[in-house]
């Protein structure tokens, strides 16, 4: 089911709490004492998990809506075989073309240039900056940083509540450290 920017924008379930709980102690394991900054996108269950996330490390949350999901107009809240049964072809375009966008929707160059400077902006700030965000803001970033074609980051799996871990420098190197990391989900 698609559920973007501009959606029904659900609250997270018992379970997603559950999952976010998990994710706050495995953040909390992995920065220590560092400087740590947590940035959620505007959308409930992102704040949810932010702040979560923050009481865990004891600082405040900010929220950027520049880190929301993909807006997907009149397609939020359906499922992609509701989509496809309405408009197969524009699902596709909708994976494959940057400039195509659902009907009332946001484009994936739109989405991109907004999560760029949102990445700008975590970047100076600094420290550790943990980012509470949605699966296709997170492959924007990973295919800015390793330089994957809009297809290719489509390859790149980002389950709910996972972990991915980028470094990324003030002159613009970066790596990436992990991705898809579940491990807190376990047991």
């Amino acid at each position: 089911m698609l559920d973007g920017r501009g959606g029904a924008d659900p609250s997270l379930s018992a379970e997603g709490r559950d999952q976010a709980r998990r994710v706050a102690g495995a953040l909390d394991g992995l920065v220590g004492d560092s400087d740590v900054h947590v940035v959620t996108s505007s959308l409930a269950r992102g704040v949810e998990t932010g702040t979560l996330i923050a009481e865990r490390l004891g600082v405040t949350p900010r929220v950027e809506a520049d880190w929301d999901e993909q807006a997907f107009g009149e397609w939020d809240g359906l499922s992609f075989k509701e989509i496809r049964a309405k408009d197969a072809a524009g699902l596709s375009k909708l994976r494959h073309e940057p400039t195509h966008r659902a009907p009332g929707g946001e484009t994936r160059d739109e989405l991109d240039e907004r999560v760029a400077a949102a990445l700008g902006r975590a970047v100076e700030r600094g420290g550790v900056v943990i980012i509470v965000t949605h699966r296709i803001v997170i492959m924007s970033v990973l295919a800015k940083v390793l330089d994957l074609s809009m297809d290719g980051a489509w390859r790149v799996a980002a389950a709910p509540a996972s972990l991915t871990g980028i470094e990324v420098w003030r002159d613009g190197n970066a790596q990436v450290a992990f991705t898809n990391d579940t491990h807190h989900l376990r047991g």
